[in-house]
C-alpha cells in the first residue's frame, strides 16, 4: 500500500474511536493471507461530524470487510482522512457468517411461529413445506418443477407455503431497496424522476467520490446488460448543506454507465436529507 500511505494513517494528532460504516470496498485476493484493500464509506467518532473518506490498507482476507458493513476504526478528528482499522476487534468472516446465520435463523423462526399460530398446517404431524421462491418470480423449468412438487405435497394433505428472502447481491445483511436503509427501489426512483413524485424527495447536485464495479454471477437472470456498480456520492443541498450516500445502479448500455458511473462527475440528482439513502439520478435534468 505504499510507505507514504502508511505514514499518512499513521501520524495522528487527535485520536478517537470511531467507526467506519462502508459504502463499497475493493475485492480481496483467495489465494494469500493479506491483501491490499481500497474501500470508501463514512466515518464518525465523539466530535467528528459524519466524514465520507477513502481510505487504503493492507487487510487480512479473513476479515475483508464488505459493502454496509460498519467497522471499528481509530481516526484522527484534526484529519479524518487517516484512520486505522481495528482488525483485532473485527470478527472473521466465518464467525461473522455464524452470527448472520443465527440472527436470520432466529428471525424465521419466529417468522413461522407466528404464521402457523394464525393458520395451522395442515393434519397433524405435518409441516408446511416451504420453498425459497414465490410462484412466478423464477425460470419457467423451475416453475414448472415447483407446480408439480406443490400438487404432489397438497395431494398428500400437506399444505404448501412460500418464504420470500431478498438480499443485495455480495452484501448479506445490508437493506433490500425499499426497505429502511436500502435506498429506493427501481421503480420507485423511475416514479420520482417521471414526475409521479415520492414522499420527501427534492433536487439537488451530487459529486461521484467513488465507482466500483459489483461482480455478477454469470448467467444471473434479469442482471443489467451493462454492469452494475456502487457508487459513492457527495451530495450538496440547494440550502448549502449537503452529505456523503451511496446507492447501487444497473446500466442497459455503456454509454450510459459512462454519463453516471465515473468519479468527478457532478449529477443532477433527488434526495430526501431525512432518509439520506433514497436517492435517483435525475435522469430528465441530466445532460
Amino acid at each position: 500500500m505504499g510507505l507514504r500511505n502508511w505514514l499518512h494513517n499513521k501520524h495522528m494528532s487527535d485520536p478517537a474511536d470511531g467507526t467506519l460504516q462502508l459504502t463499497s470496498c475493493s475485492v480481496g485476493a483467495y489465494d494469500a493471507a493479506y491483501s491490499n484493500c481500497r474501500m470508501q464509506g463514512v466515518v464518525t467518532a465523539p466530535g467528528l461530524a459524519p466524514t465520507a473518506v477513502e481510505h487504503v490498507c493492507l487487510a487480512p482476507t479473513r476479515k475483508w470487510p464488505q459493502p454496509g458493513q460498519t467497522i471499528p476504526v481509530l481516526v484522527d478528528r484534526s484529519d479524518p482522512t487517516r484512520l486505522e482499522v481495528r482488525w483485532d476487534d473485527m470478527p472473521g468472516n466465518r464467525e461473522l457468517g455464524r452470527q448472520q446465520a443465527e440472527q436470520e435463523a432466529q428471525r424465521l423462526a419466529a417468522q413461522m411461529s407466528a404464521a402457523q399460530a394464525q393458520d395451522p398446517a395442515g393434519p397433524p404431524g405435518q409441516p408446511p413445506v416451504t420453498t425459497a421462491f414465490p410462484p412466478g418470480t423464477m425460470p419457467p423449468e423451475l416453475q414448472s418443477l415447483l407446480d408439480n412438487f406443490t400438487q404432489a405435497a397438497q395431494g398428500s394433505g400437506v399444505k404448501v407455503t412460500y418464504n420470500v428472502q431478498q438480499e443485495v447481491l455480495g452484501a448479506p445483511g445490508r437493506p433490500v431497496p425499499g426497505a429502511a436503509g436500502g435506498g429506493l427501489t427501481p421503480e420507485q426512483a423511475a416514479t420520482a424522476v417521471s414526475g409521479g413524485g415520492a414522499a420527501g424527495l427534492q433536487p439537488a447536485t451530487a459529486r461521484v467520490l467513488a465507482v466500483h464495479d459489483v461482480p455478477i454471477p454469470a448467467g444471473m437472470p434479469g442482471s443489467p446488460p451493462a454492469g452494475l456498480v456502487d457508487i459513492t456520492l457527495d451530495v450538496t443541498l440547494p440550502d448549502g448543506g449537503g452529505y456523503a450516500t451511496s446507492m447501487r445502479i444497473g446500466f442497459s448500455t455503456p454509454e450510459k454507465q459512462a454519463k453516471i458511473a465515473a468519479t468527478g462527475l457532478t449529477l443532477p440528482v433527488l434526495v430526501n436529507p431525512a432518509a439520506r439513502d433514497q436517492i435517483a439520478i435525475d435522469t430528465s435534468r441530466l445532460g
